[in-house]
């Protein structure tokens, strides 16, 4: 059997004593790596495939051509906290606001809408780059709308407000990707059974000691701050 690498989502790369899940086009880190080789960590990176599989699986859902529900029979709306409207585009940029000597989260409220003519049953999962699952309506499975209904999310229309991650912000990262996937269906389902915690974030790479057999290059490169 022929395995063609551009078809895969991602890889186990074992390297310098570690299992690291990548990408196929890098070798960098998605999630914290595993250190290592022994049949308890080789099991533990399987299950960290498998929790990125199911994942990827939410992420990339879609509606049949045959489904009943068209597009324009639902509304998401993102609003922003002065009730600006924002889901214009497919991609929303969300920035930190610095004020009283300190950094704010934005935040933005999220609004459903039925517009079809007849009820349907709708729920939001949030997906995080660490390849977290959160159900946006808490404690609710789905929530039914009859036509021309609307509702927030969460129901009483708290603001969202998305985080960079600790241990990310500390590394210096100041950027996380969350996808919004709305979920409507004619039956009654529950979000909750696809919620997942969010995997432990790689640790930054540790540089290795200059070696003799380096290129001045490569030294330059070591030494620079």
């Amino acid at each position: 059997m022929t395995v063609v690498l551009k078809e895969a989502g991602f890889r186990l790369l074992c390297s310098n004593g570690q299992y690291l899940i990548v990408r196929p086009t890098d070798d960098h880190p998605l999630v914290e790596q595993i250190d290592g080789y022994t049949s308890e960590n080789a099991q533990k990176a399987i299950q960290r495939l498998e929790h990125i599989a199911r994942w990827t699986v939410i992420a990339e859902l879609k509606s049949p051509a045959t489904s009943s529900i068209k597009p324009d029979n639902v509304e998401m709306q993102i609003l922003s906290e002065e009730g600006e409207e924002l889901s214009q585009s497919k991609e929303i940029r969300l920035q930190y606001k610095y004020s009283d000597d300190q950094w704010h989260e934005p935040g933005f409220q999220l609004k459903l809408t039925n517009k079809s003519k007849k009820p349907l049953f709708f729920a939001v999962v949030d997906l995080g780059n660490l390849f977290e699952v959160y159900n946006s309506l808490e404690d609710v499975g789905c929530v039914r709308l009859e036509s021309g209904q609307s509702t927030w999310v969460p129901i009483d229309k708290q603001t969202l407000y998305p985080t960079v991650p600790g241990d990310l912000w500390e590394q210096g990262i100041t950027e996380y990707k969350d996808i919004l996937k709305l979920i409507v269906s004619t039956t009654e389902f529950d979000a909750r059974l696809m919620t997942q915690e969010q995997l432990d974030a790689p640790r930054p790479p540790k540089r290795d000691l200059p070696s003799p057999n380096q290129s001045t290059l490569d030294r330059l490169a070591y030494n620079s701050p």
